[in-house]
C-alpha cells in the first residue's frame, strides 16, 4: 500500500520515491498492525492488517498497477500506527 504523496516527496524535480506499507491477511495484531478493510470483487468484507514496522521506499517504477484502494478512517489508522512506531523509544 502506498501511503506517500507524491506531489510532497518529489520536491524540484530530482527524484520520487514512494513509501509502502506491506499487507497481510496472515496473523498480526498491535499497534504497528492496524486491521484495515481491503474488499475485493470475491469478498466485499476481507480484512487485511497494515505491517506497519515493515515499512519501506521503493521507486515508483517497482509499482506495477494499482489493486484498489482504502477509506480515509483506514489510512488514519495506518498513519497513527506509523506516528507511534516513529516516535517509540
Amino acid at each position: 500500500m502506498v501511503v506517500s504523496d507524491a506531489d510532497a516527496v518529489m520536491r524540484d524535480g530530482y527524484f520520487e520515491l514512494y513509501t509502502l506499507v506491506p499487507l497481510t491477511q496472515g496473523i498480526g495484531s498491535g499497534l504497528f498492525c492496524p486491521a484495515i478493510a481491503t474488499p475485493t470483487q470475491k469478498n466485499a468484507d476481507s480484512i487485511s492488517k497494515a505491517l506497519v514496522a515493515q515499512i519501506r521506499t521503493v521507486d515508483p517504477a517497482r509499482i506495477l498497477r494499482a489493486v484498489g484502494s482504502i477509506s480515509s478512517a483506514d489510512l488514519s489508522k495506518i498513519e497513527d500506527a506509523m506516528k507511534a512506531l516513529l516516535l517509540a523509544q
